[in-house]
């Protein structure tokens, strides 16, 4: 087998499985599968059945449970009645409706629980198990060290502990913290009230993972917000990274580059999400600067944001900058920029230049796809390829025709989804039917979410 499910979620448990067995028991394991099975074939259960001789755990019982089934649980954490632990359970995570099938779904997980600084190791086999702790009035980790393949979700008292005790936890727990936070919110497990205000309480953050975890989730909540609301969200997203920016300050010579990377994405994020006045006038004034003086994350983030806020004269010069640029990394950082502007007809003008014979054919899908993902105005640019199909199928590589339209996905509005799925029906992608059909599943939880959620949190800004 030669795919994601092989590479990417076979690699996951084979690292979740090395964490529970400990790296010298899982070598020692691998070992002894090399060693018995040496210039012969094996089947899967022949590595399982091998470790699990050499680690005298039930090996061969918690990959199976992973290996034969689809999906992956989430871990609900909930403080037991009178604190003296927590209760875990486990059931199969979606972020849309769950199937009924999926409520007979059960994982053997290996769970790292922390506690005052006790980790215990307990292995969720049954649909709920109780673990009690060292010290109930603390915060909890779940899934300590970050290396479980699920999702936890943990009730208001505990995540409220964690919140109030992140720098306890490692980049690798505060990231997985904020994604699970981000997945609960749109499978409807919390509010987006309730997120935004959780996510607030990283302002102390200083890790370039966690933020990039952060502003996807901003990003998230960012199309739940109309014109209305939307000055109090860009006032609380100023108000969050504005601590984290000023710290980091101007460029040093000896900065690393994840240093470089956080600058960039603040800078972005407090112009564009937080429509930073100041941020947005430094921005115009870097772009005045020769390119060759300036960090490449700077200019990269001046870029978007000057894009964001742009006009005409910007949009002409960006174009014209991807025509006379001499290096790649210049030309697609002004190309891409051409589908941040909101204007729907600046945005229609970067849809046709996509397709005027000037942009290369393995970029030309992919500006149009940062198009289709412009927050105010992807709809219109969905209509423009919609209407210029055929020509893209004609001339773009076949390969890029799915990953063009995996925006489609952002389009949440209920007359949107039954465009898509109408359109698609009759200009199916046979090279990639199962990615598309799962866009267009992301599309209709996408519209839940907003349907569920945008009015409430349009409300609780006002308030």
């Amino acid at each position: 087998m030669f795919d994601v499910l092989t590479y990417q979620k076979g690699g996951a448990l084979l690292r979740m499985l090395e964490q529970y067995l400990g790296a010298d028991r899982f070598r020692e394991g691998v070992s002894h599968y090399l060693r018995v099975h040496s210039y012969n074939n094996t089947e899967t259960s022949d590595l399982w059945d091998a470790i699990e001789t050499s680690s005298s755990e039930p090996v061969r019982r918690i990959m199976d449970s992973w290996i034969w089934q689809p999906g992956f649980p989430q871990i609900s954490a909930t403080l037991a009645a009178g604190d003296s632990g927590v209760e875990l359970t486990q059931q199969r995570f979606r972020l849309g409706e769950t199937p009924d099938d999926a409520a007979d779904q059960m994982w053997v997980v290996p769970v790292h629980v922390r506690n005052a600084n006790t980790t215990v190791t307990v292995l969720l086999d049954s649909e709920s198990i109780f673990v009690p702790l060292v010290d109930p009035a603390t915060s909890v980790v779940i899934n300590a060290g970050g290396h479980g393949f699920f999702r936890v979700n943990y009730d208001s008292t505990l995540r409220s502990r964690l919140t109030a005790d992140l720098g306890e936890m490692s980049t690798l727990e505060r990231y997985s913290l904020v994604d699970d936070a981000w997945a609960a919110t749109v499978a409807g497990s919390i509010t987006a009230p309730d997120l935004l205000q959780f996510l607030e309480g990283f302002s102390a953050e200083r890790e370039h993972a966690v933020w990039q975890a952060v502003v996807s989730a901003l990003n998230g909540l960012s199309r739940l917000v109309g014109d209305e609301a939307r000055p109090t969200f860009e006032s609380r997203v100023r108000n969050l990274v504005q601590p984290a920016l000023d710290e980091l300050d101007e460029p040093q010579a000896d900065q690393s580059d994840l240093t470089a990377k956080l600058r960039g994405l603040l800078l972005k994020t407090a112009g564009t999400l937080g429509n930073d006045g100041l941020v947005i006038g430094l921005c115009r004034d870097l772009l005045k600067q020769p390119a060759g003086h300036l960090d490449p994350e700077l200019v990269a983030a001046a870029t978007s944001v000057v894009a964001a806020h742009g006009c005409v004269e910007d949009f002409e010069r960006l174009q014209n900058g991807f025509l006379a640029s001499s290096t790649p990394q210049e030309q697609l950082r002004q190309l891409y920029a051409l589908a941040e502007f909101d204007d729907e007809a600046l945005l229609l003008r970067a849809c046709e230049f996509a397709l005027s014979g000037k942009v290369k054919t393995q970029n030309a899908p992919f500006l149009l796809r940062l198009a289709m993902g412009n927050r105010r105005h992807g709809a219109a640019a969905w209509e423009f390829v919609k209407d210029h199909w055929d020509q893209a199928n004609a001339e773009f590589p076949t390969n890029t025709i799915v990953r063009m339209v995996d925006p489609v996905k952002q389009l949440a509005a209920p007359e949107l989804v039954a465009d898509a799925a109408a359109f698609f029906a009759e200009h199916p992608i046979p090279q990639a039917t199962k990615t598309l059909d799962q866009i267009l599943e992301r599309q209709r939880i996408n519209a839940a979410f907003l349907a569920r959620d945008g009015v409430v949190f349009g409300q609780s800004l006002a308030t």
